[in-house]
């Protein structure tokens, strides 16, 4: 942890020190973009080690979620039967590939940058070292391997639960929809699908007490950094162009598949709403029958049911949508007045 903390830190000295590698100011400017992206994604990683390492020190919340998951899987196979278990297992197998890839890319991507200190610590290799030259070069490249890892990694377990709740939701949603006769009754096994509901919200809100720092600091680290890039291309028309794509599409992909899956959780959890209202509610429906149905619609009336930044706003569609949308707006209005 220190040594990931001493990387964090380490470019601060370049924001006052002189680029010595950089020929003309615009190269120097380029420099200067690169370290401040450098600068933030290493302090992100930090941050993220730092709390996955807090995670499991502590090991009793994280067994008792998982432990839940694996109860709750049982159950949906006993109640609702194995449904999109196949597509659920595709899902992530895709997410696992995807991030593995991630990480060798990017080591691939740092080692072949050595050969540019044969050209006077000229280029992208440059930023492994600073402020210390290539010295240290090979250290700092074995951290930003890990910082990689440390980035990618945790987001794919994020992925992987957020995955398997939304498809325990949508199994109880389809077999409650699928157990609704034409007449509106609802044959046997409410109250069973409430309670493995229930016990799915009750993941989701240890999962959320859990992870909920986790998802704060990478939602604002990499929104950040898009804010930031946007500043440069849109207010400055400064640096590389292609550095700048590569940086905006990885933070925009990360911040994007964590509001979305946590977005997907949420509508998951409330779908059963919309079946509920079809039941009819008659004068042959027991007392004990109505107060199932009751119960289940107050849950999903009550309090939003989804993971949120830290228990400041839970991530839904429309979040993201207003989010989006006041970023979108405020650039496309500082273009045109700069214009």
């Amino acid at each position: 942890m220190v040594v990931l903390w001493f990387n964090s830190i380490r470019f601060l000295p370049v924001f006052w020190l002189k680029d010595e590698a950089a020929h003309d100011s615009t190269e120097e400017s380029s420099h200067l973009i690169m370290n401040v992206l450098m600068a933030v994604w290493s302090f992100n990683c930090c941050c993220v080690s730092t709390i996955w390492y807090y995670i499991c020190c502590r090991q009793t919340k994280l067994e008792k979620l998982l432990e839940l998951l694996q109860t709750a899987i049982e159950n949906s196979d006993r109640i609702v039967g194995s449904k999109n278990v196949k597509k659920v297992a595709l899902k992530i197998k895709i997410i696992i590939i995807i991030a593995v890839f991630s990480v060798i890319f990017n080591s691939i991507y740092a080692i072949v940058f050595k050969y540019a200190f044969d050209n006077q610590l000229h280029g992208l290799a440059a930023y492994y070292g600073v402020p210390f030259g290539n010295r240290f070069f090979y250290l700092f490249i074995v951290i930003n391997v890990y910082n990689s890892a440390a980035w990618i990694f945790p987001l794919l377990f994020f992925l992987t639960l957020c995955v398997v709740l939304n498809s325990l939701y949508t199994n109880i949603t389809t077999t409650l929809s699928d157990r609704i006769k034409e007449d509106g009754n609802l044959g046997m096994g409410l109250e069973d699908l409430r309670r493995e509901h229930e016990r799915l919200c009750q993941g989701v809100e240890m999962m959320d007490d859990t992870l909920s720092l986790y998802t704060l600091i990478m939602a604002a680290f990499s929104f950040s950094l898009e804010c930031f890039l946007c500043y440069v291309v849109v207010i400055k028309n400064e640096g590389d162009i292609t550095m700048i794509i590569f940086w905006f599409l990885s933070c925009a992909i990360v911040v994007g598949s964590i509001c979305l899956v946590s977005a997907s959780v949420h509508e998951s959890a409330h779908s059963p709403a919309k079946h509920l209202y079809k039941i009819d509610v008659g004068q042959n429906t027991t007392t004990s029958h109505s107060l199932e149905i009751y119960m289940f619609v107050s849950r999903l009336n009550g309090p939003p049911i989804g993971l949120s930044l830290w228990g400041i706003v839970v991530l839904t569609k429309e979040f993201i949508f207003a989010v989006v949308g006041g970023f979108v707006t405020y650039f496309a209005l500082v273009a045109q007045t700069l214009k």
